[in-house]
């Protein structure tokens, strides 16, 4: 996480170029959020009390999407965080409401290539609207083994749970349903990653699709 506060530019970032911290240390991560479908809006504070606040974009490459994640906050009593990442295509579900935006709306109905022993997963979504932005829609839910995960999440564009023990190719269906007021035509993005790698996005693992 912390690398997403250590460039003062977009340029930075990209080039990998690892001398050039914010103007004014702003090195200490807050959170980060899709602000499109292809880059991260990312807040960086600096240490003083209170801290001086600094917010950067950030482009995800081409053939990724961005996908919020939550993990815990460096804070222990806070409660859990937003945290974005760029994905790359082949790892991510996507599906739509072209046919039918008043309907639910889900995935195919499959698992993830986790290994051979089980694992603590977090799965994640998120919808966007025609101008690839995030949108809320009326309803955000998942399915595991065909049971319901978490009650349903609304007026939200984002979703998240955490699957102990998850074991290759268990099934997992995610859901929405953009509300019957709007029509909106919406398009969803899912993903998984092991979760104990969470804190430290360079070492991240991202699952493949089954």
């Amino acid at each position: 996480m912390p690398k997403y506060c250590m460039y003062d530019s977009i340029e930075s970032l990209t080039k990998e170029n690892h001398n050039s911290p914010f103007p004014e240390n702003h090195l200490v991560y807050v959170e980060s959020v899709c602000e499109s479908i292809h880059s991260i809006h990312t807040t960086c504070n600096t240490n003083a009390n209170p801290p001086d606040t600094k917010f950067i974009s950030y482009p995800c490459q081409p053939l990724e999407t961005c996908i919020q994640f939550y993990v815990p906050s460096p804070d222990p009593n806070q409660e859990l965080i937003p945290h974005s990442q760029c994905i790359n295509g082949d790892k991510i579900r996507v599906w739509d409401n072209h046919d039918d935006p008043e309907a639910d709306t889900c995935s195919y109905n499959a698992g993830y290539a986790s290994g051979p022993t089980p694992v603590e997963i977090e799965i994640a979504f998120i919808v966007y609207d025609n101008n690839n932005l995030p949108i809320q829609v009326n309803k955000l839910v998942a399915y595991y083994k065909g049971n319901l995960l978490k009650e349903n999440y609304s007026d939200s564009n984002n979703y998240y749970a955490i699957i102990p023990g998850y074991n290759e190719g268990e099934t997992i269906k995610y859901c929405f349903n953009a509300g019957e007021d709007t029509r909106s035509i919406v398009t969803a993005h899912a993903t998984a990653q092991k979760f104990y790698l969470l804190s430290d996005p360079g070492a991240a693992e991202f699952l493949d699709p089954l």
